[in-house]
This record gives C-alpha cells, sequence and structure tokens, in this order.
C-alpha cells in the first residue's frame, strides 16, 4: 500500500512539475503577446502622432495660401485702381491736347488769313502806285 501511495506520489509531482512547465509557458506567452500588443499600440500611436503632425503642416500651408490669396487680391485691386486712374489720366491728356492742337491751328489759321489779307492789301496798294 505504501509503495502505491509513493508511485501516486510520484506520479502526482510530475504532473504538478508538468503543470508547472505549461503555466511557465502560458506565462512567457502571454508576456510575447503583451509585448506584440504594446509594439502595436506604440507604433499606432506613433502614425497618429505622424499623421497630425501632417495635418497640422497641411493647415498651416493652407492658411499662408489662403493669406497670400487675400494679399493677392488687395494687391491687384490697388492695381486696377491705379490702372482706372491712369486710363482717366491719359485720356484727359489726350482731350487737353487736342484742345491744345485745335487752339493751335486756329491761331495758325488766323495767323495765315492776316497775313494773306496783308498780301492782298500791299498787291493791292502795289497797284494802284503803279497806276
Amino acid at each position: 500500500r505504501e509503495k502505491a501511495i509513493t508511485e501516486e506520489a510520484v506520479m502526482l509531482r510530475q504532473q504538478l512539475v508538468e503543470c508547472d512547465a505549461l503555466e511557465q509557458k502560458i506565462i512567457a506567452e502571454n508576456a510575447e503577446l503583451l509585448a506584440a500588443q504594446g509594439s502595436c499600440e506604440f507604433g499606432f500611436e506613433l502614425q497618429a502622432l505622424r499623421l497630425r503632425e501632417e495635418s497640422d503642416r497641411i493647415a498651416i500651408c493652407v492658411e499662408a495660401a489662403e493669406a497670400q490669396a487675400i494679399v493677392q487680391h488687395s494687391y491687384a485691386s490697388a492695381l486696377r485702381e491705379d490702372l482706372q486712374k491712369l486710363s482717366e489720366t491719359v485720356n484727359q491728356l489726350v482731350l487737353e491736347r487736342s484742345v491744345e492742337e485745335q487752339q493751335q491751328q486756329q491761331h495758325w489759321q488766323a495767323h495765315r488769313d492776316e497775313e494773306s489779307l496783308r498780301t492782298a492789301q500791299c498787291s493791292a496798294e502795289l497797284q494802284q502806285a503803279t497806276r
């Protein structure tokens, strides 16, 4: 009977050793799984951080582009105003020049008419003097 109990005790110890080994194996596998999970979570967090940084850079670029568009629009408006003023000035100068030319033509025509009248008078006086 003692022999049977001893054999049973040996067998139970053997099973206990096998259970301990199996438990250690399960603990090691769980540790590997937890490490892999942590690595994945860290990778996801790192990727999310990179995406946030890229999103921030894009937002900054969009804001800069919008600001530049506003500046260019203002610049274009100012150029349109300057062009309108310049066009008005040119039109005014053309009109003034046209008036000046017309006055000058009238002046020279009057001068020519006066010279023609003097020539005609001198010619008439010369004809009377020669008679």
